[in-house]
């Protein structure tokens, strides 16, 4: 009985993940390959963040950043990567400078290039998402009033 009732258990399981995969919405697959080609991306800049050992990337360094953050094209990518870039720098201790570094510059390069996209959802992203959470102490503040302008002088806003 107690094997009886594995089969039924085994062949339901076998039958039910593929029909419940099949009946996955195209947005919820974009969705999630996004999010596993962000976490990707994290791993490798993390490896990259190991190996550094100076406070701010040197060139040869921004210029791996920048390589491996091609793939991120939309403002949605974009803006999700900087945000987790800079979770993953986190407090910015004296003593994490060498790594936070890195994520730190990843961060800039994912919402300078945010504001090089014209259009409304690029201006939305940098002002109502981005700079309340990443543009806190003046600089990063000043820093956002400049893309934000360049932003609209692109798209023609308002």
């Amino acid at each position: 009985m107690r094997q009886l009732r594995r089969a039924i258990l085994l062949t339901f399981v076998l039958a039910a993940v593929p029909l419940a995969r099949a009946g996955e919405s195209p947005f919820v697959a974009a969705k999630a390959a996004a999010v596993d080609r962000s976490v990707r991306l994290l791993g490798e800049l993390a490896t990259i963040a190991r190996a550094h050992t100076t406070s701010y990337p040197n060139a040869q360094t921004q210029a791996r950043i920048r390589k491996l953050l091609r793939p991120l094209k939309s403002v949605d990518d974009l803006s999700r990567f900087a945000l987790l870039s800079s979770a993953m720098a986190g407090g910015q201790l004296a003593e994490h400078q060498n790594y936070d570094g890195v994520f730190d510059y990843a961060q800039w390069v994912c919402v300078e290039r945010i504001a090089s996209i014209p259009g409304e959802e690029s201006h939305t992203v940098l002002e109502y998402v981005l700079k309340p959470v990443l543009g806190r102490d003046a600089h990063s503040a000043e820093q956002f009033g400049e893309l934000i302008s360049k932003q609209k002088q692109l798209s023609k806003l308002p």
